[in-house]
């Protein structure tokens, strides 16, 4: 018997026993349709946080430091560590873009943010870092020539205008008051009494404490939560001063802080920038590491999306096992019933000359067939609950993005994504017809099938 005339009584089955082959179409569909919901949604939102993410810096910067005891410790000057990590940082593709310093005010002149809250120190950077900063700047200079320029983070922004944000606020309060405290912080000279330098504030970056979950109260559940409560601004907070070798008025009010610093780095891919992160942190195994290296990501949490996302993955590949096996034993007792049904059909073929290889294929074809369908409807669902899970989620993102990254999203926020794992999901719910029909195989021998038929 040819091939096609095989598939065609394999396809003649899909609606000889529709009702059984709509119900196994319609679970297995909804089983693997919740895994391309996950595959669409989270790949979606992994791609958009990254997309905002990427946008305060080119490349990937990071601090990286070999670890020292004190920084006491002659030997853990920026100057010393740098021979011990530039052959590594080269290896992975990063450059080397300088060292950020620490300064400090006089302890009786810290600067006042607020009743509760002081600035006793700050930072330099690199004047390539500084000028290759994407975000928030004042569009006009300082007149006053004995202030200090400070890019500042959007948390101490908070304090100096004084004004409330958080995430039990509405969605429209939060994106109100996002604008409200960059319009009242950049650009405007703040005078603090008990300190005798004044601060203008000259840029913002991205920093918010709180994780990027969408639930506002504790006992609401987010889908989309089971990944963003685990994803975090970088934890750098430093106040960054970008005059501070410009005037000696300013040199007298800040005193460097001897020994201290960080080696500045840039890589221009994100998964080169990961491969390093990854190495210093032990590819972040359980087991006891110390590679005395240090880490640090700023102005962005790129690499953090990437390790929160990866523990995902993993975390999904142990679901995905759990129903592909749910899947095999749905369609192995449904092939096992079928051919319980239809031993007399079988029966004909063999007397009509068919072998054992013929029979086969009819019900390779037959399955083949019905896990095309499931494998269809799950995209389906998989495409329609992602939409939804879009909409759903729209304002609470958008409210997410402005606090986390200082950009309003001007477009629907779509979640939803393709990569490689659809295409592999797509392919294990067709490999699951012949592995059925081999885990079913002794139901098709004449021995088997004679049994069947005198019982009935």
């Amino acid at each position: 018997m040819k091939i096609l005339d095989l598939a065609k009584l394999g396809h003649t089955n899909v609606f000889a026993f529709k009702k059984r082959s709509f119900m196994t179409v319609v679970v297995i569909g909804i089983l693997f349709g919740v895994l391309f919901t996950f595959l669409f949604s989270f790949y979606g939102l992994e791609k958009f946080l990254l997309s905002y993410a990427s946008q305060a810096t080119n490349g990937s910067v990071i601090t990286a430091n070999s670890i020292c005891v004190s920084w006491e410790d002659n030997s853990c000057t920026p100057d010393d560590m740098l021979p011990k990590i530039a052959d590594l940082i080269s290896n992975y593709g990063g450059e080397i873009e300088g060292v950020r310093y620490f300064y400090q005010l006089p302890e009786e002149h810290p600067i006042l943010l607020s009743s509760q809250k002081t600035i006793n120190s700050f930072s330099s950077l690199p004047a390539k870092v500084t000028e290759s900063l994407n975000i928030p700047r004042s569009k006009e200079d300082s007149t006053d020539s004995s202030a200090l320029h400070i890019i500042t983070p959007f948390s101490k922004a908070q304090e100096l205008s004084e004004i409330r944000l958080n995430k039990t606020q509405t969605n429209e309060k939060i994106l109100e008051n996002t604008e409200k405290i960059q319009s009242s912080t950049l650009g405007k000279v703040f005078i603090n009494k008990p300190s005798v330098s004044a601060l203008f504030v000259s840029g913002i970056y991205p920093n918010w404490p709180d994780s990027f979950s969408l639930s506002k109260k504790v006992d609401t559940f987010n889908i989309l939560d089971l990944v963003l409560s685990q994803v975090y601004n970088s934890d750098d907070s430093e106040v960054y001063l970008t005059n501070v070798s410009n005037s000696q008025e300013i040199e007298q009010h800040v005193e460097p802080i001897n020994g201290s610093g960080d080696i500045i780095v840039r890589f221009n891919d994100l998964n080169q920038a990961y491969a390093y992160y990854s190495y210093a942190n032990c590819n972040f195994a359980e087991t006891q590491c110390d590679r005395g290296l240090s880490v640090r990501e700023l102005f962005s949490n790129q690499l953090n999306i990437k390790q929160t996302f990866s523990s995902f993955r993993r975390l999904f590949k142990y679901i995905s096992v759990v129903i592909i096996v749910i899947g095999i034993i749905i369609m192995v007792f449904t092939l096992i019933r079928l051919i319980d049904q239809d031993s007399q059909s079988i029966a004909l073929f063999r007397s009509l000359g068919a072998s054992g290889a013929d029979i086969f294929v009819i019900y390779l074809f037959f399955l083949l067939e019905l896990c095309a369908l499931a494998a269809t409807f799950a995209v389906f669902i998989g495409i329609i609950l992602s939409i939804i899970i879009s909409i759903f989620n729209n304002a609470s993102l958008a409210a997410t993005i402005a606090t986390h990254y200082l950009t309003i999203p001007k477009n629907p926020i779509v979640l939803f994504g393709i990569n490689s794992s659809c295409f592999v999901l797509i392919i294990i719910m067709l490999t699951i017809a012949p592995l059925c029909l081999l885990l079913s195989i002794d139901h098709f021998s004449n021995k088997n099938i004679a049994k069947r038929m005198k019982q009935a």
